[in-house]
């Protein structure tokens, strides 16, 4: 039986980003299974985005429509654009990053054919220009989707969701925001599907427009502090599964262990707090020797000796 046609709405939350800005909007039209509106939430730039003389042929081809808001966050931006979206599916995709032309047909035939609330696809990362950095198919030992994103991240533009359940983004966070999202829809407890084509292109640049640079979003005490965040919130709501909390033990060693390369101790103690250090033997990627094990047998003084013996070891 054929699957019905998809009705998909994408959002773009936009604030001052002229560069890319026409471009993304053109990736969301060239699409084999065209979107049934374009709607971008322009979060109280400096010059509006219907002014642009730029924008004007994408804005008369009906599809498009400018939201204009306050200048509130992006997180703001994209809750605007959940309350007036019209189509049963969304996709959220940030002003700077395109779309590969199949992207709405991979995800939404997923989506529909796997009976899922969410769809992942993999992605690739472009340099400023354009040119390819490196292409991400994410690869989990998990089963559960919630742990299965806590080890391998995924692309904001290459993730398809139903509008309904209602989850909205945290307005009064900016590090992390979209991976919050993402894990909370998950937390219900909603089917999720994963496919491997490459379905959008992540543009990594360093202006201090990109979230991910101006909130230092990989900074590891910050990054730990936000997946210790998660922990407590699935253990409130009594969905902290064994799988879970080995996927985010797992990630919060990982900063530890840099804040251990870094000789920051006081932050490594922070972190391996919140470990669930009576389950630690039976996680799957704990190794005898490994930075786990050597944390498990001392704590912090397990950390530091792991971090100075394997720097001599990389000097000789």
């Amino acid at each position: 039986m054929a699957l019905p046609v998809a009705q998909v709405s994408i959002i773009i939350p936009y604030f001052n980003r002229q560069n890319w800005i026409v471009d993304c909007v053109q990736s969301a039209l060239r699409q084999s299974l065209p979107p049934a509106e374009v709607l971008i939430v322009d979060d109280g730039s400096t010059e509006p985005l219907s002014a642009l003389p730029s924008m004007q042929p994408l804005l008369q081809t009906g599809s498009v429509k400018v939201i204009r808001t306050e200048n509130r966050g992006v997180s703001a931006a994209r809750n605007e654009g959940l309350r007036n979206a019209a189509s049963e599916f969304v996709l959220f995709l940030d002003s700077d990053d395109l779309l590969e032309p199949r992207a709405l047909e991979v995800l939404a035939h997923a989506l529909q054919a796997d009976r899922a609330a969410i769809a992942f696809g993999a992605w690739r990362d472009i340099h400023e220009d354009g040119e390819e950095a490196r292409i991400v198919r994410p690869r989990s030992g998990y089963d559960d989707a919630y742990a299965r994103v806590v080890e391998c991240g995924c692309a904001t533009g290459g993730v398809l969701i139903r509008r309904e359940p209602v989850v909205r983004f945290n307005e009064a966070s900016s590090v992390w925001e979209a991976a919050e999202f993402w894990l909370d829809y998950l937390a219900l407890g909603v089917r999720a599907t994963f496919v491997d084509d490459i379905v959008s292109n992540m543009r990594q640049h360093r202006s201090e427009q990109r979230l991910t640079i101006r909130y230092d979003h990989f900074e590891p005490l910050q990054e730990g502090r936000f997946l210790i965040r998660q922990k407590v919130k699935l253990s409130a709501a009594q969905v902290l599964t064994p799988e879970r909390e080995e996927a985010l033990d797992q990630r919060i060693l990982g900063c530890a262990h840099s804040l251990a390369w870094g000789g920051r101790y006081a932050d490594v103690s922070i972190l391996l707090e919140s470990i669930n250090w009576a389950a630690i033997r039976s996680r799957r990627w704990y190794r005898l020797y490994s930075f786990a094990h050597s944390c498990n047998l001392a704590g912090v003084f397990g950390a530091r000796v792991f971090a100075l013996v394997n720097k001599h070891l990389l000097a000789r």
